[in-house]
């Protein structure tokens, strides 16, 4: 069954030729369909393409060159964005050897491509596979840095959270949008969106309406494990972490009731975000780490 001139197709592309995005190229290859999962568990072709909205995927021939038909095209914003990237990854090749530049693109810019398997293995061993993806804390991180950096300059409070808002748009396209940091930066601006409102954010209603949007959008995401896993971990944080507040509050002010507020935090935060995916990640990758 060949998809009709419409569909979209995965394409895999061997070239030298120096490419960006809104160039218009020609190739050609055979559409072929993806296989899906061979044991129980194991990864689904066909379920990758379905969601990501491809009919099939296609290898380019080796023997026909690439043509390209014409450079410049496409959307001015997502253009000079995407130029942005380029340059961070030269600087990023040009600076880290490898394998550690892998590492630093996985967590500044969403790339994993370059990561050897065994490293990835290991991350995911250890339980720290969160760390290459990126996501709230990340997010987060960036936002904060910009807000305090803004304010630092004595910039009006609302014009800081609406240059941050844009900043954090801009991100989430240079890191390739993928649902952990789409859901990260839908929740920021809706968190500072309700301060330039003067309206009170709330997280698990940020929450609710990152998924409504992404879905919204893009509804076989709620198949995907990486969204499962972006949203369950942030609802088993938002939803129990708060019931575990105040339990040093009978101390006296001191050094001893902030250690054990600092101490409560880090502790709760991790433990609920752990308990929380555990069971998907034992279903999903017949994997369970203690770590």
């Amino acid at each position: 069954n060949i998809p009709d001139k419409n569909s979209q197709v995965l394409v895999t592309i061997s070239t030298t030729a120096v490419l960006e995005y809104g160039d218009e190229i020609a190739v050609e290859g055979k559409l072929v369909r993806a296989a899906p999962a061979s044991n129980p568990g194991g990864f689904d072709g066909t379920e990758y393409l379905e969601r990501a909205g491809l009919a099939a995927r296609m290898a380019m021939n080796d023997r026909d060159p690439l043509q390209i038909i014409s450079r410049g095209n496409g959307n001015f914003f997502l253009a000079k964005v995407t130029r942005l990237r380029s340059r961070m990854e030269g600087l990023i090749e040009s600076r880290v050897p490898f394998p550690e530049r892998s590492v630093v693109k996985a967590i500044i810019l969403g790339d994993q491509s370059e990561m050897p398997l065994e490293m990835r293995e290991s991350f995911s061993k250890s339980g720290t596979a969160h760390l290459l993806a990126i996501s709230g804390g990340n997010v987060g991180l960036l936002a904060l840095s910009i807000v305090l950096l803004l304010r630092i300059l004595y910039i009006p409070r609302r014009v800081v959270y609406g240059i941050t808002i844009f900043c954090m748009i801009s991100y989430c396209i240079l890191t390739g949008s993928s649902a952990s940091v789409l859901r990260a930066t839908i929740m920021v601006t809706l968190f500072l969106g309700g301060f330039i409102l003067k309206r009170e954010p709330e997280i698990l209603t940020s929450l609710a309406w990152a998924m409504i949007l992404i879905l919204a959008f893009s509804p076989l995401q709620l198949f995907d494990p990486g969204f499962q896993l972006s949203f369950l971990s942030v609802f088993a944080i938002a939803a129990c972490v708060p019931k575990w507040e105040g339990f040093e509050a009978g101390l006296e002010p001191g050094f001893l009731k902030k250690s054990l507020s600092y101490l409560r935090q880090s502790v709760t935060v991790s433990l609920f975000a752990w308990t929380g995916v555990s069971p998907l990640i034992a279903k999903l990758f017949f994997l369970v780490s203690p770590v």
